[in-house]
């Protein structure tokens, strides 16, 4: 047996390789590997690079048995017992092929990549979801964090579990570089983290909305009531957590009540034809809604009001009474809305479902995730009902035409008056459209 092939098996036995996966690399026979590592014949000019490349080795350490001087002065310090780097150097070289190895064919690298694309267009969904429906972006970002703290998880359960999926864990050298019972710390430490992680996020990030059932209820404490004459044409209502109530009472005077635990968290003015009623308590995040009680916005005005009603509201429901010929402007982020009668209807909902009764001037209704459901219509001017996500049934339309689109879902219009002049434009991108 030659130098030379007694390199060539050193070398292939170095880098975890048997003949076959050799001969499969550089696209000859297992035989004609065989013949160079007994001497029977030599490597061809042209297979002499690839077999360097392939071992990480310098043509002069596989024609001549000299390694690269270059190479062999290493900085670092040892990690071996002895006080010399030319373990660590083979070491280094040793663990740099397995690694190349196992990219190459190691299928819980695959597995795990797969794992991970999945989970981040998961998360690319709900983050953008979340974000355009609640406009809290400067809360969302924090779905990325928990992301990172999952990939983290699934990396040190999979490294647990024996599987080799980290550029610096191979079988030649995994005693180097960690050991079990530093896998074990690692997968502990991680699902703590997860933990610490969840809960931050559950506190702060998740409006109080989502952990209604931990409410004790809405507040029955009076902060405010006070009665005001109908001197104002703009009723005007922001709240940012709790139930806003307008309902209509026998009365020639407009009377407001504010029901809250916080005794400076509400301002109601009256300025240029404006009744401005803000309710600045905020919503209850997470864990800290246990025990907590909602604000209330009640406010009661004449049933013959006939001026314009315009309410926002974060988180919480919004209820208006019957008010035939006022004109209303609704906002709400979460929660349902709900009005029994109105004129003029123009009302947005970021995540929550919308009931109106009747209405008997135009409708303008934009609901992004939530249903909407109309008893009757009486429309005299043209009006648009658009939905993201989620259903729209009107259960009685009188004299429209009703022009609807659905991108994903059905669409059922009974007794469509073509020749009406009134048009009733339908869009609903996720869920179907039924009107009888």
């Amino acid at each position: 047996m030659s130098e030379i092939s007694k390199r060539l098996v050193k070398f292939r036995r170095d880098s975890g390789l048997s003949q076959e996966e050799v001969a499969e690399k550089l696209n000859v026979s297992r035989q004609t590997v065989s013949k160079w590592e007994t001497g029977q014949s030599t490597p061809d000019f042209d297979k002499i690079a690839p077999l360097c490349e392939l071992y990480n080795i310098s043509t002069d350490e596989l024609l001549r048995g000299v390694a690269d001087e270059k190479a062999k002065k290493v900085d670092d310090d040892d990690d071996d017992d002895d006080d010399d780097d030319d373990d660590d150097f083979d070491f280094g070289r040793k663990c740099h092929n397995c690694r190349r190895q196992r990219r190459e064919k190691n299928p819980a690298t695959i597995i795990y990549d797969c794992i991970k694309t999945t989970l981040a267009l998961i998360t690319t969904v709900i983050f953008l979801t979340v974000s355009f429906a609640t406009h809290a972006w400067y809360k969302t970002w924090m779905i990325w964090l928990i992301f990172a703290v999952v990939i983290s998880i699934v990396k040190l359960i999979f490294v647990a579990a024996g599987a080799n999926i980290d550029d610096e864990y191979c079988e030649k050298c995994h005693k180097k570089v960690g050991s079990r019972g530093l896998k074990i710390f690692g997968l502990i430490m991680g699902i703590i983290s997860l933990i610490v992680v969840a809960a931050i996020c559950a506190s702060f990030l998740l409006p109080g909305k989502l952990f209604s059932g931990l409410r004790s209820g809405t507040s029955k404490t009076v902060q405010y009531d006070e009665s005001h004459e109908i001197e104002f044409k703009t009723l005007k209502i922001s709240s940012r957590a709790g139930d806003v109530n307008v309902k209509n009472v026998r009365s020639d005077k407009a009377r407001v009540i504010i029901y809250s635990e916080e005794s400076d968290g509400y301002r109601v003015n009256t300025y240029d034809d404006i009744l401005d009623v803000n309710l600045m308590d905020d919503s209850c995040s997470g864990f800290a809604c246990i025990g907590y009680k909602a604000p209330v916005i009640e406010v009661y005005l004449p049933e013959d009001y006939a001026e314009r009603i315009v309410i926002t509201n974060n988180f919480g429901d919004i209820t208006v009474g019957n008010f035939e010929k006022a004109s209303m402007d609704i906002t709400e982020d979460m929660g349902k809305v709900k009005i029994e009668s109105g004129k003029d209807i123009k009302t947005h909902n970021s995540m929550g479902s919308i009931e109106i009764e009747e209405v008997t001037g135009s409708l303008d209704v934009d609901a992004s995730m939530g249903s909407v459901e109309i008893d009757t219509l009486k429309i005299t001017e043209d009006s648009n009902i658009n939905a993201s996500m989620g259903s729209v049934n009107i259960k009685h339309a009188d004299d429209i035409y009703v022009e609807s689109k659905t991108d994903m879902g059905s669409s059922n219009v009974r007794d469509n008056d073509r020749n009406s002049k009134v048009t009733l434009k339908v869009h609903c991108s996720m869920g179907s459209i039924n009107v009888r």
